[in-house]
């Protein structure tokens, strides 16, 4: 299967294509990967972004795959199967932007398996076609990260699983707000556990809508394809 599968890969990066259906892997009681990604692109631009979100994935798959066979090797006997579910969805894609979240799914031991995110935005945010930050989406010299925070604190004020802002967290750092992607009405920002409370309160994926991005949001970017 490892060499089928090793096969299956090197075609695909070799002509810069990806799975058209969703891929899994599963070597009984070591590993157990499945990687899903969103429908091709006949925009050139768009299907890029699509082709590299899947080599990242695929190197992921490779990470936990040698992981788990290192590790049954070395405990046999306590070892429990890892895991890997990679999810993707193509939040927004326009003549100016486009924008893929990742959610992952893994186990590689201990208690309880765990969710992070990942996301990747391009487009024209100042001149050239690029991967974009946040800062990008604000006028230049614009407190930014206050901005997009007060509309994070805004969607989260009344959630009672958000502990840390129900006790007082009013900043965001730069790698808090790292990982958003766009949507239609305005951009979503993802907090994996613990990054907002504890680890029963799960995961959290708030979509702040424009208008409460602050008045140095480049509404542009999100509101004209």
């Amino acid at each position: 299967m490892m060499l089928s599968l090793i096969a299956t890969i090197a075609v695909a990066q070799a002509t810069n294509a990806r799975p058209v259906k969703p891929f899994t892997s599963r070597k009984p009681g070591i590993y157990r990967i499945s990687i899903s990604l969103p429908k091709p692109s006949g925009n050139v631009r768009q299907q890029k972004l699509i082709d590299d979100v899947w080599k990242w994935a695929w190197a992921e798959s490779i990470k936990v795959m040698n992981l788990a066979d290192q590790e049954k090797k070395r405990m046999p006997n306590g070892f429990r199967e890892y895991m890997l579910v990679i999810t993707t969805k193509r939040t927004f894609y326009s003549s100016r932007v486009n924008s893929i979240a990742v959610s992952l799914g893994t186990y590689t031991g201990g208690a309880h398996g765990l969710t992070m995110f990942r996301s990747w935005t391009r487009g024209f945010g100042s001149g050239n076609y690029a991967d974009l930050t946040l800062e990008d989406f604000y006028s230049r010299g614009a407190n930014y990260k206050q901005q997009a925070a007060y509309g994070i604190l805004d969607q989260l004020r009344y959630n009672d699983k958000a502990t840390e802002i129900q006790n007082g967290k009013r900043d965001f750092s730069t790698a808090d707000l790292s990982t958003f992607a766009v949507t239609p009405v305005g951009l979503e920002f993802y907090f994996a556990p613990y990054d907002l409370g504890p680890f029963s309160s799960g995961s959290f994926i708030v979509e702040v809508p424009v208008d409460k991005l602050g008045v140095d949001l480049r509404r542009n970017l999100i509101l004209s394809n």
